[in-house]
């Protein structure tokens, strides 16, 4: 009986100390790999969202509570699955509580890195990149051929949970600068070469998908690092995105004349006007200003015989979820995070993320509970690893 007792104890230590940082990565090849966003849900559920629930112990809630930033990130989760009372419960209430349990999932796996895994954050930013450069290749794969005259509609690059070309762009985005800093700050000669073709490589690929939502994350994330680790790597690094920018001008002037045409074209996507109704419909009622309307509220909405699914803000689509609370409680996060950010060097890797992702959710982003997502893993994954101050090697440390 004693023995059999034990099993399960038994099982969540090997879960503990052996599979954490694991379910990271898995989370990630979730993210990146399957190219059905159904199939993607059902493999993280059973290698991220299962294990978890097998391994919680109770014991993990007062070390969890003690972290400024996981207090305000649990009590914005509690306010947003409250609002979903406000306009009575439905089979999407459960569907987005579901969801919420994803995103739980991944914040207790990076608490247990921070407890048990620190040592092996370097793996997990390199099987990051290894993850996300394969990922890439298959979207390469489902594309047409991007040489053809014709070439060139954003829509192209869909593949997998990536349901939006500005999805796909945060995934390559992000992806791209934790490569840049590996570049800038790894020890080893062939793992520096290899991250540094990563960056160029992803960096492009950026560029052809045409997000710009992307591209400002892109920039702004690698000018913070840059700037945070200058030197000759991130001389080395700035010159040889300036060279492959001058060749690719040289050799491709069409292609890129095609890409310059289109992200005119969109113009402002017709953002401001969605930003205003946004703003009109919120303040129409004090109730709705400062509790929301519920996170399960229908925020689709038209715009000059258009559909817009929501209003193409992350805060402001807080607003009308989740009301003034719910915004107060999301920028508590954030300004709890940065001042992590900002008093230890080791965690800015994950800052720099952080920060290029609120710029880029000026004209993006919706829920924070998701499924397997450029989401998840260009935001809630730093932010989390930040939470629990999960720090990765500076040059400083290696010296």
């Amino acid at each position: 009986m004693a023995s059999a007792s034990s099993a399960p104890a038994r099982l969540r230590a090997r879960l503990r100390e052996r599979y954490a940082w694991v379910a990271v990565l898995a989370a990630l090849f979730a993210c990146f790999i399957p190219g059905n966003a159904t199939a993607a849900t059902n493999l993280y559920r059973l290698l991220v969202v299962v294990p978890m629930l097998l391994c919680l112990r109770p014991a993990d809630i007062a070390p969890i509570w003690r972290s400024v930033s996981a207090r305000w990130f649990l009590l914005l989760c509690a306010w947003l699955s409250l609002t979903l009372l406000w306009d009575g419960w439905s089979s999407k209430d459960t569907k987005l509580l579901l969801r919420e349990l994803n995103v739980l999932a991944l914040f207790y796996w990076t608490f247990l890195v921070g407890c048990s895994h620190r040592h092996r954050i370097d793996r997990v930013l390199d099987g990051w990149v290894a993850i996300g450069a394969l990922g890439a290749a298959l979207i390469l794969l489902d594309w047409p051929d991007p040489w053809t005259p014709d070439w060139g509609h954003h829509a192209d690059s869909l593949r997998g949970v990536f349901n939006h070309h500005v999805l796909v762009g945060w995934a390559l985005a992000s992806t791209a600068l934790v490569a840049l800093y590996r570049f800038l700050t790894a020890a080893s000669r062939p793992v520096q070469v290899a991250h540094g073709l990563a960056v160029l490589a992803l960096g492009l690929l950026v560029l052809w998908v045409q997000a710009r939502g992307a591209y400002v994350v892109l920039m702004s994330g690698a000018m913070l690092l840059l700037c945070l680790h200058p030197g000759r790597r991130a001389a080395a690094i700035a010159s040889a995105g300036l060279l492959l920018a001058v060749t690719l001008l040289l050799l491709f002037p069409e292609q890129l004349a095609l890409v310059g045409d289109q992200l005119l074209e969109r113009g402002t996507a017709g953002r401001l006007e969605i930003w205003r109704q946004g703003w009109q419909q919120m303040t129409v009622s004090g109730w709705h200003l400062w509790l929301g309307q519920g996170l399960s509220a229908e925020a689709a909405h038209e715009m000059a015989g258009t559909i817009a699914a929501h209003y193409h803000n992350l805060l402001l689509n807080q607003l009308f979820y989740a009301g003034v609370v719910g915004v107060l409680l999301y920028l508590g996060w954030l300004v709890a995070l940065l001042r992590q950010a900002l008093r230890d060097p080791g965690l800015r890797l994950w800052g720099a993320l952080v920060v290029a992702m609120q710029l880029g959710f000026i004209t993006d982003g919706d829920r924070l509970f998701v499924n397997p997502s450029a989401l998840l893993l260009a935001f809630l994954l730093p932010a989390f690893l930040l939470g629990f101050g999960v720090r990765v090697q500076t040059p400083a440390d290696r010296a």
